[in-house]
């Protein structure tokens, strides 16, 4: 049965009329401009796809395949082209679990990693992923919590709320633990792409790791639709293609003929993602180390954080008051574990607007 996403209705109800949006942890949306010069400018967004040629030609569907194989240095067979990242962890999730096996997942956690394979029968233990390990699962942890029956675990890197990486170790050692029992890791990619290094994925550590992503975090195309599941070219052929089959029948061709002009753009998109992040890590650093009921682990990169509030303080109920009054928004801890007085932070304004945004902020926690 699917349960409600606790999470995405309530982003819902509050994103799209956010005045002062410390929430956000993607780029805001690029305009259909970048990806074509025979796309009109218009707004962010998909406003101009009219000039954009050859949605329906069904040769892009190859094209995005190979293109994402060549820039995260995998085969081709390995890639399959899907409806963004949550449609490549549901196809990973129905192509692995059925009822009553286990499925490990980290906590904190962005919702959906949970309630996915609880919807499909899989009983579900989370390991937590502390601050003083600067949220690097512990494999230990990870391995006590494992059973003959577990089927699979599940980890996002960077970390959805916090930032932070898994390690390589750490991806090694639990992918050791999996291949002792039969089981796979499938590792939630989609904030993947922020960070000084070269583009590349969890899949390249074993034989059973899996690795979902888009461009909707990284890049701001959340309306083009382009994610991807990598994994062994047999389990993309023969699990995952038939769990397409069985709920999409097929994804069509819009998203993947995005995904192609998306790649041709991608030095623009990736200038452009750096100029937005600009220096708005090291501004709500400051901000934080300026109160002293605030701490947080700086995530190396990209543009969201995790910020612990001194105090059992019900952040969200603060929160609410503010979006009602001041249309200020941050993403309550509670949505993503058992915190309620933390928060995912985002920067993505420009630096005035944000020293303004946090010192709003800063009134309504009270600190």
């Amino acid at each position: 049965m699917f349960e409600d996403l606790a999470y995405l209705k309530w982003a819902e109800r509050h994103y799209r009329s956010v005045r002062v949006n410390l929430a956000a942890s993607g780029i805001p949306d690029a305009p259909a401009a970048m990806l074509s010069p025979h796309a009109s400018a218009g707004t962010p967004g998909p406003s101009g796809l009219s000039g954009l040629p050859g949605l329906s030609d069904w040769s892009h569907w190859t094209a995005f395949r190979d293109g994402l194989a060549a820039r995260y240095d995998v085969p081709s067979a390995e890639v399959l082209p899907t409806l963004g990242t949550s449609q490549a962890v549901f196809l990973a999730c129905a192509s692995l679990l059925e009822a009553g096996d286990e499925v490990i997942v980290e906590t904190p956690t962005y919702e959906p990693l949970v309630r996915v394979p609880e919807a499909l029968g899989a009983v579900v233990t989370q390991v937590p992923r502390r601050s003083s390990r600067a949220f690097d699962p512990d494999p230990e942890e990870v391995l006590a919590a494992m059973t003959p029956r577990t089927r699979l675990v599940i980890l996002s890197s960077p970390h959805n709320p916090t930032g932070h990486r898994v390690s390589d170790t750490t991806l090694e050692a639990i992918h050791e633990a999996c291949l002792e029992l039969d089981a796979w890791l499938l590792v939630d990619e989609v904030y993947g792409d922020f960070g000084p290094r070269a583009p590349t994925t969890a899949r390249k550590v074993g034989e059973r790791v899996l690795a979902a992503s888009s461009f909707t975090k990284s890049w701001g195309l959340r309306w083009a639709r382009a994610g991807w599941l990598i994994g062994p070219a047999s389990f993309i052929e023969d699990r995952a293609m038939t769990a397409l089959r069985h709920t999409a029948g097929q994804n069509g061709t819009a998203h993947v003929a995005l995904g192609v002009a998306a790649l041709e753009a991608q030095e623009a998109l990736d200038e452009r993602t750096r100029h937005i992040v600009g220096d708005g890590r090291m501004i709500v650093d400051r901000w934080v180390a300026a109160h002293d009921a605030l701490s947080w682990r700086v995530p190396p990169f990209g543009l969201y954080g995790w910020v612990e509030v001194a105090g059992a303080i019900d952040v969200r109920a603060r929160v609410e008051r503010a979006y009602a009054d001041q249309g200020l928004l941050v993403a309550p801890g509670e949505f993503f574990g058992p915190e309620r007085s933390a928060f995912r932070i985002g920067w993505t304004m420009d630096d005035d607007r944000l020293d303004e945004s946090l010192a709003l902020l800063a009134r309504v926690l009270e600190v």
